[in-house]
């Protein structure tokens, strides 16, 4: 998650870090249950559905800046909600509770719900830091009455953002919605580096996967949710254009495997030649053994000099090879 401060004050970077932090610590926040992020309805997208302790469906609008329009979404959700014949939940819809949360609140939203027949509740939201510089997100009521409190686990790593990024696509977020911390960090991260390299580098969004690149036939990277060879739940696949480690065609397209608590990569896996038979370098394994027979030429110019103190790559040089790899096909 990332933060912005201005003067001395604190703020979320986007919206999807908003989202993150309510998403991951319902129960703490709002003694809520989460049930389903990004819900698409009727060409709607709820941002989070949870359940409270009564079972009651609620829906939560978040709100990074203060949005007079909020109250007349959650009545939109309300009513697709309720004429929806069914849902893939169990929980009690009879007359879901709107909950919208955001820093603060127009004079014209307050007036919206005095007069609106159905009850929204409004949460304002405040990150605050204590004198030995912890960062806290702190909830409030309209009236300013404290409600919950939550200490963030991370230091805010800058006071200006790098660079201003669009929102994370919705099929990412819901991707991501159940990933560890460390998935959604390093997926935010890499989608960073990615789309601030080049002006011409572009987020697509198809019905399996995601690109980043200048149009599919110039990708530079892909995410895709599949099975593990092994068995298992679905996750998130990563692919990059990379150098082919032994021989020709000099770009290929690997499927690369990210230890992500210690940012290093774990294995390479790419199809050698055009039939489906795949070849897989593992880290540091494969390395000590090209180091003992001195070939691979193309492997000592490309990804021999990556090489840590461990024989693996640094997940972030692996990208900054794919991302270097781009600019000369472009």
């Amino acid at each position: 998650m990332a933060f912005i401060q201005a003067g001395q004050n604190w703020q979320f970077s986007t919206e999807s870090d908003l989202e993150e932090v309510i998403w991951r610590n319902l129960p703490k926040l709002l003694n809520l249950r989460p049930l389903s992020r990004q819900f698409s309805i009727s060409g709607k997208f709820c941002d989070i559905l949870a359940i409270d302790e009564s079972n009651q469906l609620v829906v939560i609008e978040l709100k990074n800046t203060e949005d007079r329009y909020v109250v007349q979404q959650l009545v939109r959700y309300y009513n697709v909600i309720k004429a929806a014949e069914t849902l893939p939940f169990k929980a009690a819809i009879s007359e879901p509770r709107l909950l919208a949360i955001a820093p603060s609140f127009h004079a014209d939203t307050l007036i919206d719900c005095q007069y609106s027949t159905l009850k929204v509740e409004l949460i304002t939201f405040a990150l605050k830091t204590s004198k030995n510089g912890q960062l806290s997100l702190v909830l409030s009521d309209v009236a300013g009455s404290k409600l919950s409190a939550l200490r963030l686990p991370k230091a805010p790593p800058a006071t200006q953002p790098d660079i201003s990024l669009p929102e994370a696509p919705r099929k990412l977020l819901n991707w991501l919605s159940h990933s560890s911390d460390a998935e959604y960090d390093w997926v935010m991260q890499m989608r960073k580096q990615l789309l601030s390299f080049d002006t011409r580098m572009k987020e697509i969004v198809t019905s399996t996967s995601i690109f980043y690149g200048r149009g599919k036939t110039k990708a530079c990277c892909e995410l895709r949710k599949e099975r593990p060879i092994g068995g298992g739940n679905q996750a998130i696949a990563y692919f990059l254009w990379l150098p082919h480690p032994e021989y020709r065609p000099h770009v290929i397209r690997m499927m690369v495997n990210f230890n992500l608590q210690q940012q290093q990569i774990r294995h390479l896996l790419y199809c050698r030649h055009s039939y489906r038979i795949s070849e897989s370098w593992s880290f540091p394994s494969r390395p000590n053994i090209m180091g003992v027979m001195r070939g691979m030429p193309r492997f000592q110019e490309h990804y021999e000099p990556l090489l840590n103190a461990k024989r693996s790559i640094k997940s972030a040089d692996i990208v900054e090879l794919a991302l270097r790899t781009w600019y000369k096909r472009l």
